[in-house]
């Protein structure tokens, strides 16, 4: 069998069975970020029926202290399919991920596709094709045995902790801050914003949640994604716990 497609078909019924994935058998494991990227597209292919179309990215890895941590010097990117995308005040399923996290995002809506270029993209290059930003919430998955030792082209072939988003009412671009002169939020007024973001939950407190032995999860979660504020809402660094029924 084509190693490719072997490491893809492990990772995908991972998915499937959401199964938390095993570092690859070394023979068919990706040893760099270009093989990474090559199951990641043959783990598209096999997940289709299941996803949907792939319509857009991910961004991960994008501060200088996790590209050191994994050995990667830039961004990667994960794909973004057309039954993981929601609207505000969607309810989700639990059970449907292995450790669920959320992360606040900004989300870029593109107005037209950016033709290929042998140069990188840069801010200034992608910045006509921009149609609409959106208040995001990026639902992520730890579904791996150990992520800090799976390695980095792995976590790029399975999308990067990729699991789904939910997205606000889009901001015109023409209207929007200038992305660029944005900085995150302090600790402190993320604490006033969370209350905008919430995981209606019967579950353990939010300091066990995240934990293997925990209580057993919540069916439902219902997330609503923080209003338009002119800066983006970053979390702490326990963004895998659930915010208790109460914060909301």
């Amino acid at each position: 069998m084509n190693k490719i497609l072997e490491a893809a078909q492990a990772i995908a019924t991972a998915r499937r069975d959401r199964t938390p994935l095993r570092a690859l058998a070394a023979d068919v494991a990706p040893q760099n970020e270009a093989d990474g990227y090559r199951i990641q597209d043959a783990v598209h292919d096999l997940l289709a029926a299941d996803v949907g179309a792939l319509v857009g990215y991910k961004i991960g890895c994008t501060s200088a202290v996790m590209q050191q941590y994994l050995g990667i010097p830039h961004p990667c990117a994960g794909g973004v399919f057309e039954k993981g995308v929601h609207a505000s005040g969607v309810s989700l399923r639990h059970g449907d991920f292995v450790r669920v996290g959320v992360e606040c995002e900004i989300a870029v809506r593109l107005g037209r596709d950016l033709a290929p270029s042998s140069a990188a993209f840069t801010a200034e290059s992608v910045a006509g094709a921009i149609e609409a930003y959106h208040p995001a919430i990026e639902i992520v998955d730890d579904r791996y045995a150990d992520w800090q030792t799976i390695g980095a082209p792995t976590l790029v072939a399975d999308d990067f902790f990729a699991a789904a988003c939910v997205l606000g009412a889009p901001v015109s671009r023409s209207i929007a801050p200038d992305l660029l002169d944005v900085v995150g939020c302090s600790a402190r007024r993320f604490r006033a914003a969370s209350r905008r973001i919430c995981l209606m939950s019967s579950a353990a407190p939010s300091s066990t949640a995240s934990r293997p032995d925990a209580a057993p999860a919540p069916t439902y979660s219902v997330i609503r994604t923080p209003r338009w504020r002119g800066s983006p809402i970053t979390l702490p660094p326990r963004a895998n716990t659930f915010a208790p029924a109460r914060s909301c």
